[in-house]
Order: structure tokens, then sequence, then C-alpha cells
């Protein structure tokens, strides 16, 4: 019974072993059953995406094919960008144009490589910004209105203009027409709408200025908000300062034609004016158009028979001619003068259609030749001598008549030398000359000799100047002929010196004959005084031994016997006074001296320094002294009334000075040598005797000092 129980135990747990296995099989059924839908579904989801991919697929190639274009597209346009950016470069250096943009909102700023070159810079070298570009590159005197400028436009300001020439304050200051119409403009910001110009100056690093235009346009957004500027700038200093040139030579050629007279005109065939081009008329109611449809013989023009036929005979053969002259008479003024030259014209054909030319005045030419012919008929009839000479080659260049008769030349001869062939100074020395003359330095009269044609030398006087010709010197020479005067002068020279010899001679027979009177004075009338004296004396002493009274007549005979002999010494000391022979000059200026102070009641001092007391004079001039300085007394005693008087004597070097001064009344120095004064021309021709001299300083309640000067030769010093 055991058995199947177990048996049916057994089977019971089979049935549970086999139910589960049968559920687990039915589960993995399930199982399975879902994966192989899930795997069906991927499947069908795979299918679907490898669709997909493949559509994708289709896609990518056509879109890579595409892209392939578009980036062989793009490397073209790259490169042809690159070709354009390098065109663009290089038409910017070559053109001198750099150009700018900058982002307002940001303040980034791109500049390029020219711009950098304008402002004197390494491509590249410095982040640019606004304020770069006015602190760094603009000149400093427009910094502040070129930071005025962009101010403005950046605050909406979109009309304006500011310029400055070459004064400028503040914007709206204002400026004058003619400054603000001047070419030579340093600064003009102009803002029209949505563009700008800026014409200013660049200051290089290295201190260079350079001139610019800055163009620009302002980029607004859809709210009309300025975001961005595009700008470029261009150098135009080689323009400016090919304006500045042209505008010099327009301004030369202006005052040319301003100065000019020349008319210029055309004729037709009948010789009637057809066009007439006057730039300036010169005297009021002048009308060069009123000639127009005239002809040259409705003008009422004059000329000589040669002009004339000259004229007509370059017409007839239908020939150019050059300077034909005529002339206009008017009744209350003076002709005016013109040269015409004209040259036939001719069509394309060869047929003759006319004249053109010039016509110029010249009055003012015909005035001043002339004039230059008086004044050569007036230079000719001087009787002085005139040269013009060149100063670069010292050849002459003109000489008047009277140069050609005094050296024996003809003008065409003397035109062929040179003022050294003529003169006493060289070439070297004349150089010098005329250099000093040109340089202003007035040489004065100078007295120099000339070679006359036939070897002969004249002396002339001679004064020089210079004269500016051009670019070159003239020196003109006025020379006077002196020769006759010379000779004349020489023996007048002669004649006076004999004169002066025969002066002195009168003088030395004058003193000896003063010594010889003198001594018979002494000799004669003397002892016959001392005589005469002895012999009264004695029969008053008689007289008186004897107790007998004295007559009265012996008396008054003893006294008139005193009185003739002093007269005697006086006078013997007048004509030669013995202290002069026996003691020297020094010691008799010192006797006189005291002798005028007693006979004249006036203080006289003499002064002899050492130096003058040991020199020794030779008895002539030892007179010659003496008397000078005697008749200078004598003056003063006579015609100064003066109180005191002195002497002074000194040595200076190779001579003596004595002055005689006193404090009179004093005179004119120039009165002195009238010739009223014969004792005063006696002390000069005594003094010249001896090569010395005698001035006399004097005014007219000043006192008179009377100066002697004698050179010392052969002069013993004891």
């Amino acid at each position: 019974m055991e058995q199947p129980a177990v048996q049916s135990q057994g089977n019971e747990q089979l049935l549970v072993e086999l139910r589960r296995t049968i559920a687990m099989l039915q589960q993995r059924q399930e199982d399975l059953e879902s994966e192989v839908t899930r795997r069906k579904l991927a499947e069908a989801r795979l299918s679907q995406r490898e669709q997909s991919l493949v559509e994708r697929t289709e896609e990518l190639v056509r879109a890579n094919q595409q892209l392939s274009v578009e980036v062989e597209r793009r490397k073209h346009s790259e490169e042809k960008l690159k070709q354009i950016r390098h065109t663009l470069t290089e038409a910017q250096r070559i053109g001198h144009v750099g150009s700018w943009t900058l982002d307002v909102k940001t303040g980034a700023m791109e500049c390029s490589d020219e711009l950098f070159r304008i402002c004197g810079l390494e491509p590249q070298s410095v982040t640019p910004t606004l304020e770069w570009m006015r602190a760094t590159t603009t000149h400093p005197e427009d910094r502040e209105a070129y930071k005025h400028a962009f101010s403005r436009l950046m605050a909406g300001d979109r009309h304006f203009e500011i310029t400055r020439s070459a004064e400028w304050a503040l914007p709206g200051a204002s400026i004058p027409a003619e400054r603000e119409a001047s070419r030579n403009i340093l600064l003009r910001i102009a803002a029209r709408d949505n563009s700008f110009e800026i014409e200013r100056r660049f200051m290089r690093p290295d201190g260079a200025i350079r001139y610019g235009i800055d163009r620009g346009e302002l980029i607004f957004d859809d709210s009309n908000a300025l975001i961005r500027m595009l700008g470029s700038v261009a150098d135009i200093t080689e323009m400016k300062e090919s304006e500045q040139k042209l505008q010099e030579s327009e301004e030369r050629f202006r005052s040319l034609v301003d100065m000019s007279s020349d008319w210029y005109w055309e004729q037709d065939a009948q010789m009637r004016f057809t066009k007439i081009f006057a730039y300036r008329t010169r005297y009021p109611g002048d009308d060069p158009q009123a000639l127009l449809g005239l002809s040259p013989w409705d003008i009422p023009s004059e000329c000589d028979d040669a002009t004339r036929l000259a004229f007509h005979a370059a017409l007839e053969a239908r020939q150019p001619y050059h300077e034909l002259e005529s002339w206009v008479s008017y009744p209350d003024s003076p002709p005016r003068y013109f040269v015409s030259s004209g040259k036939p014209m001719f069509d394309a054909s060869g047929r003759f259609i006319g004249y053109r030319g010039l016509t110029r005045e010249v009055t003012e030419r015909m005035r001043s030749l002339e004039a230059l012919q008086r004044f050569r008929a007036a230079m000719d009839s001087t009787a002085d001598a005139i040269f013009l000479v060149r100063h670069a080659s010292l050849m002459f260049i003109d000489a008047n008549a009277t140069a050609c008769r005094m050296l024996g030349y003809t003008r065409e001869e003397l035109l062929q030398l040179s003022a050294a062939d003529l003169g006493s100074l060289s070439l070297q020395q004349l150089r010098a000359l005329s250099n000093d003359l040109v340089e202003g330095k007035d040489r004065g009269i100078e007295t120099v000799w000339m070679r006359h044609k036939n070897g002969s030398r004249l002396s002339v006087e001679m004064r020089r100047h210079a004269l500016r010709s051009g670019q070159d010197w003239i020196i003109v020479v006025v020379a006077h002929d002196i020769t006759q005067r010379r000779i004349t002068e020489a023996a007048l020279r002669q004649s006076q010196e004999e004169l002066r010899q025969l002066a002195a001679h009168q003088e030395h027979i004058k003193e000896e004959e003063r010594k010889r009177i003198a001594r018979e004075i002494h000799d004669e009338l003397g002892g016959v005084l001392t005589g005469i004296k002895a012999n009264i004396s004695v029969s008053i002493d008689r007289a008186a031994g004897a107790g007998l009274a004295l007559d009265p007549l012996l008396v008054d005979s003893a006294q008139l016997a005193d009185a003739a002999i002093g007269t005697v010494r006086r006078v013997i000391s007048d004509l030669r006074p013995s202290v002069l022979d026996q003691l020297g000059v020094w010691a008799a200026l010192e006797w006189y001296a005291r002798q005028t102070q007693e006979r004249a009641g006036l203080q006289c001092a003499c002064s002899i320094s050492n130096s003058a007391a040991i020199t020794e004079l030779d008895p002539e001039r030892s007179t010659m002294v003496f008397r000078v300085v005697q008749e200078a007394l004598t003056n003063v005693v006579r015609h100064a009334e003066a109180t005191h008087v002195a002497i002074s004597v000194r040595r200076e070097e190779d001579a003596i000075a004595v002055e005689i001064r006193d404090d009179g009344k004093g005179m004119d120095a120039q009165r002195l040598l009238d010739g009223g004064s014969w004792g005063i021309l006696g002390m000069h021709e005594r003094a010249r005797h001896f090569n010395g001299s005698i001035k006399f300083n004097g005014a007219p309640g000043k006192g008179t000092a009377v100066l002697l000067h004698l050179p010392l030769k052969n002069i013993n010093v004891g």
C-alpha cells in the first residue's frame, strides 16, 4: 500500500513539475512570440530606417555634390576676392588712397595698409581708433576742429561746414570771404546729408606734413540710428603743391599780362581786323575792339618811307614782316609809338586767308631812347671823362667823347680794352677796389695816372661808384685830367718853396742886420751916452765938492742920459737879446716872459719841461722859436686884454711843442688866417721853413691858444 501511495505522490510531483514546465514553456513561447513580434517590428523599423538612410544618403550625395560645387565657387570667389583686394591695395598704394570703416556702437575701426602708409606708419602697426585718427595722424592745429566735426556727425548734425585758411578760431566764427575762397586751405570740413568730406593736414611721426581728403558715408539701421561709417583718405600733397605752383604760375602770367601792352590780332584776306585780343588798355578811351572791321589804311597812323615800303612789299609777296615801327599823333599829347609783326595765314588748299600777328606799344622805349640820346649828348659834352666798367670782367662797356679825346682812342677801341690796360693799378688791385665798391665802401676821390694811346701818362682825379645792373654791377668812373694842373701846382710849389727860401733868407738877413744894429747902437750910441752921463756926473760931483749950488740943467741932463741909456738897452734887447746868443733859447724865453710881465703888467708864466730843456736847438731854430713866442706875446699885450698868459714847452718824441695860452677876450681862429695879420703870416712862414706848423685855438670870451709844433731833425740832446 505504501508503494502506490509513494508512486502517486511522485506522479503528483511530476505533474506539478510538468505543469510548471508547461507554464514556463508557455511563458517562453509568449516571450518568443513577443520577441518575434518585436523583431518583426524592429525589422520593419530597420527596413524603414534603411530606406530613410538610403534616401538621406542620396540627399547627402546630392548635397555633397552641391557643396563641392559651392566650395569650388567659393574658392574661386575667394581667389577673385584676393585678387580684387590685391588690386584694390595696389590701386590704393598707387593712388595714395586709403580706406577705413568704423563701428559706431563698438568703436572698432579697420584701416587699409595704404592709410597707414599715408600716415607714415607701417601697415597694421597700431590698432586704429577714431581718437587715434584725430590725436595722432591729424595736424595739431586741426585736431580740435576734427574732433568737433565728428561729434556733430555723431549727434545727428548733417549740414555744416568748417573752413580754415590762415586763421580760424572756433566753429561759427566769421571768416573773411577772400580767405574762404583762397586755395591755400588748411582745413575744410563739409557735411551734406549722409556724406561728409574733410580736407586736412596729416602730421607724420617724423614731423613731415602731408595734405589729404577724407570722404565718408554714414550707414543707418532700420530705426535710422547711425551704426557705421565708411571712408576713404586720399593723399593730395602733390596735387596741393601742383596747385600752389599753378597758382604762382598764374599769378606770374597775370602779372606779365597786366604789364604787357601787346595786342594780338587776326586779319582777313582784305586785311580787315577780325579778331583782337588786348589784355590791357594803357590810356583812357583805348578800345581795341573799335578796330574790328578796319584795315591798317583806315587807322590814322604814320611811319617813315622805309617802313611803308617794307610793309607793302611783305603784303604783296605774302611774306612775314617783323618789328615795323609806326606812331599815332594826338593834338594835345605826345605821339604814341608801336611796333607790329605779322605772319600770313593760308588754308588747307594754300589759299591766302589773311594775317595774324601782334602789335606792341613801345612809347616808353622810344621816349627812353630819346632820353638816352639826350643823356648821351649831355654826357659827351661834359668836361670830365666818364667810363662804364663791367664789374665781372673789368672791361669797358661805354665811354663818353671826353674820355675818348683824353686818351686818344675811339669808343670802339676803348670797348676792346679793360681798366687794367690803361691805369696805374694792376688787375688784382682793380678787382679788390671793384669788390669794395660793390660792398658799399666809398673810396672818395683818388689821384692816379692813365696811359694815353701814344704811351704818355696823364694824371687824373678819379671818383668811382657801383650801380646795380641786373645780376651784375657796373662801375661808373668819372675822371678829370689834372695833368696841366699838376704841372702848374708843381711850378707853384717850386715858386712857393723859392719864396720861402727867400723869406728865410730875408729873415736871416734881418736877424743879422738886427745884430749889427744892436751891436753898433751898443758900441757907438751906448758909448756916447755913457760918456755924456760920466761927464755930467763928474761936473755934478765937482760942484758938490766946491760947495756950489747944483745947476738944474745938469741934474735934468743926468736924468735924460739915464733914460736914453735905458731906452738904448731896451732897443738892443728888442733887436737881439744877448741872452738868446749867450744862454740859449729856453733861457731867452724865461727872460722875455719876465720882461713882458714887468712892461705890460700881466702875469706871465714860463714852464719848460726837463726833456725840452736838455734839447739844444741850432741858432736858426732858436731864433725862430723866440720870434714866434715874441710875436704871440706882443699880440696878447696889444689885443687880448688878458690878465694871465702861460708859456709851456715840452718834448713830444721827435718834436718840440710850444704853447702860448692867455685868458683874454679870445677871437675866431679862422679870422687869424684871412691874411689881414702880417705878424701871424710871418709866424707861419717862420715855422714852415723848418717843416713846423702853428695852430690857433680860440673862441670869443674863452681866450686864445697858439701851438707851435717843431719837428726835430739832427738836433743834439745834451
